[in-house]
């Protein structure tokens, strides 16, 4: 006969027909026995899921025992960092004041996420006299490269409205390139070449100038301003894209403003009343004013304004332009005068007198922009002839008539005896030059 293992009597099937009852309550027995266990190690876990100490990262500090864990969970807060948070919570909105008030002074406080999406496309330090000026907006088109000439500049942006331009600083030989809807400030008195790039390409200037000097090609010229009081001002140009219905504020700005369409259609309504503006419409903005694009197209302007004042003496004070080359000067003569001895006595120092066969002595100094192969004649014989590494001079040359070849024309800039640098040309291949010295010229 087969026999069933026995060695968990107490848990055996009730089913058995011997002991009946006895086997049903072991069943029982055996059933609570196992719920009772679960219970027991259930209960832990929930708890441990329960637990917010549990939820803590390494970076909060931990209740010293659960009797304080949970009391925290019966707060509302967290008293524990009240007391550190204060003394920075009492000092917030004085420091936030200062710095408000910093900003407002360096620049028009504007952000892309207002309406409008502002951008500030180019800006600049730029100086004002105090006298009456007019604004003016020319529209130029721009020559290609083998036309191009340097040009003096006023303190004014540049706004590219078609095509691609490069703009280059004839001073520092430093060159950007824009393209349409971008910006390049230009720096007052230094020379600048802009030259097409690929093709046509068009120019708006915006500038400050008495009203004697408006130019040519100027397509806006603005009822004269007489509210810039003398001092150094930043000068920014701000694009804002206007969706229909949208509508924005003018933003805060030194003395009058010109506000300019340049897409679509534009309602600016200020102390005046309403005005509508199309593309190429400007319009003066001396205080607070409002901006709309009533249309079922987006629109754009340009706000172009001054900022805050700004104290030279932050940078420490430039120097005066007829002074600023003589340290480099003195190393071609054999005293060196302060600055206002060389201011009073420049146009003495600049004139040099005739030698026994009635010729004049100067000297010139050639630096390579990259690396180049110059060779400079003097007086008919070669003085130097190899290459200059980038950054590298020829050293000063002294004679009457120099034959200058270079590589690079563009590349290639000249200092003379004063100290005063210049281009001979742009062209970016081979050039040769011709100096001769005369009655203005700078001694050696």
């Amino acid at each position: 006969m087969m026999t069933r293992d026995r060695q968990s009597p107490k848990c055996a099937s009730p089913a058995l027909p011997r002991a009946r009852q006895h086997g049903r309550r072991a069943f029982q027995l055996c059933l609570m026995s196992w719920l009772v266990v679960m219970l027991l190690v259930s209960t832990p876990l929930v708890r441990a899921q329960d637990d917010p100490a549990g939820q803590q990262t390494p970076d909060t500090n931990l209740p010293a025992s659960n009797d304080q864990a949970d009391e925290s969970d019966q707060d509302t807060g967290t008293p524990e960092a009240d007391p550190e948070e204060t003394p920075e919570s009492t000092e917030t909105p004085q420091a936030a004041a200062e710095d408000a008030d910093s900003s407002a002074q360096t620049s028009l406080i504007i952000s892309g996420t207002d309406p409008g999406s502002p951008a500030v496309l180019a800006q600049g330090l730029a100086f004002q006299t105090g006298d009456q000026v007019v604004w003016q907006v020319r529209d130029i088109t721009v020559a290609d490269t083998a036309a191009a000439q340097p040009e003096a500049s006023n303190a004014a942006i540049v706004l590219q409205r078609e095509g691609s331009s490069i703009i280059r600083n004839d001073v520092t030989a430093k060159r950007a390139l824009l393209g349409p809807g971008e910006a390049y400030f230009k720096a007052a008195e230094d020379l600048y070449t802009t030259a097409a790039q690929g093709g046509s390409s068009g120019i708006w200037v915006f500038e400050v100038v008495v009203q004697a000097d408006v130019a040519d090609d100027a397509f806006y010229e603005s009822p004269i301003v007489d509210d810039y009081d003398e001092g150094t001002y930043d000068l920014q140009l701000i694009r804002y894209v206007l969706q229909p219905d949208e509508q924005v504020d003018i933003p805060p700005h030194t003395g009058t403003a010109l506000l300019m369409a340049t897409a679509g259609e534009i309602d600016v309504e200020d102390e005046r009343g309403l005005q509508v503006l199309s593309a190429e419409d400007g319009q003066l903005m001396a205080g607070t004013g409002t901006v709309l694009n009533a249309g079922s197209a987006p629109a754009e302007f340009v706000f172009a304004a001054f900022g805050s004042q700004v104290d030279d003496s932050s940078t420490g004070q430039a120097a005066d332009p007829a002074t600023a080359e003589t340290p480099e000067a003195s190393a071609d003569t054999t005293e060196a005068p302060t600055t206002d001895e060389a201011a009073d006595e420049a146009p003495a120092e600049d004139t040099t007198e005739p030698t026994d066969d009635g010729t004049y002595l100067a000297s010139i100094n050639v630096t390579a922009l990259t690396d180049l192969y110059v060779t400079i004649t003097v007086d008919g014989v070669v003085a130097f002839d190899g290459p200059i590494p980038s950054g590298g001079s020829s050293g000063a040359i002294v004679g009457s008539v120099f034959e200058v070849y270079t590589s690079s024309g563009t590349n290639t800039l000249f200092t003379d005896a004063c100290g005063s640098e210049f281009y001979m040309g742009y062209a970016e291949g081979e050039e040769s030059y011709t100096l001769t010295a005369n009655a203005d010229s700078c001694a050696p």
